[in-house]
């Protein structure tokens, strides 16, 4: 039944009255110069979360074949692993969103390992048809759900100070209000802050699901996906900017399917088959955490690995 999906991603949906980071106004980041200023928020983990991304693009490019060496630190030495054992500790109040982090985290190094085992470089036997594909699958997985709660720790952090606007406004100015958040920025650094706010702004509207599936989702719709926030940054601003990265044209797929199942899971509660708005809530969930994964993999390719190693530093 579909209360199961509720009940089993609280971690997601549930954890602002739960906790939150203390002292949001307190930087932890040292400064950096000008249009640097991206990473030196007070959530230093928006640094763990790029860093974390690098070391799993890498992965990645291992288990498809690429003949490189890596030499990936154990979970609890990674830039990742050292927030969420130091810094972390304190700024995560949410315990539960913080042993899910640390769960997945661990998960992730140990799929690493067996990747770096077996990879090309390696004189390693070679490992029975397939398996490579499935380790790349579960490093997948496992990344996608460690971004996807860190997003929610850093979407908790800002609370009522992240504003959604209505549709009701006319579409340029929606468009121009859109992305006025907590942050401010030097011009080179916004289309950073720009795609930050889309992936806080996409898991806040996925939050509120639960809210609009419940009595059978009666006397309620669903924006269709040009309609939503996201939608209308995507299609009024960030294809025109970032169309050449290949991961937002990925996002703005997953994100039309990702409308296209919430739909289809109201639809079935109406008519009650739940079985069917089960697995169509589930696959919302699934393309959900892609649509955040895919938005920070563009930050990732917007800042570029000089600058993710200068703010990593400010971890380890």
């Amino acid at each position: 039944m579909i209360i199961f999906f509720f009940l089993s991603i609280g971690n997601l949906q549930n954890q602002g009255a739960k906790g939150r980071m203390p002292d949001r106004h307190a930087s932890h980041a040292t400064p950096t110069p000008a249009g640097d200023n991206i990473m030196s928020t007070p959530l230093d983990v928006n640094i763990a979360r790029i860093s974390h991304l690098r070391w799993e693009l890498e992965l990645e490019a291992v288990a498809l074949g690429a003949n490189k060496t890596l030499h990936m630190p154990k979970h609890q030495d990674c830039e990742l692993g050292i927030w969420l054992h130091s810094r972390g500790q304190q700024q995560i109040e949410n315990r539960s969103l913080l042993e899910g982090l640390l769960s997945w985290h661990k998960q992730f190094h140990q799929t690493a390992e067996l990747i770096m085992l077996h990879g090309p470089s390696t004189q390693s036997p070679p490992l029975p048809k397939g398996k490579m594909d499935e380790l790349l699958a579960q490093l997948r997985s496992s990344s996608r759900h460690i971004v996807t709660l860190l997003t929610q720790a850093e979407l908790e952090f800002y609370g009522d100070e992240l504003k959604i606007p209505s549709t009701s406004q006319p579409l340029a100015k929606f468009v121009t209000r859109l992305f006025q958040g907590p942050h401010t920025a030097a011009s080179e650094t916004i289309g950073i802050l720009e795609i930050g706010h889309a992936r806080l702004v996409h898991l806040q509207w996925a939050n509120h699901l639960p809210d609009t599936f419940r009595n059978r989702g009666r006397h309620v719709s669903l924006e269709p996906a040009e309609l939503c926030a996201l939608g209308v940054w995507i299609h009024g601003t960030g294809l025109k900017r970032f169309g050449q990265i290949n991961e937002l044209v990925l996002c703005d797929q997953a994100h039309t399917a990702f409308h296209t199942r919430a739909a289809e899971t109201l639809r079935n509660l109406r008519k009650h088959r739940d079985e069917h708005a089960d697995r169509a809530y589930a696959e919302v969930l699934n393309l959900s955490k892609e649509i955040i994964y895919l938005l920070s993999v563009i930050e990732y390719r917007l800042l570029g690995d000089a600058a993710i190693s200068r703010f990593s530093s400010i971890i380890s």
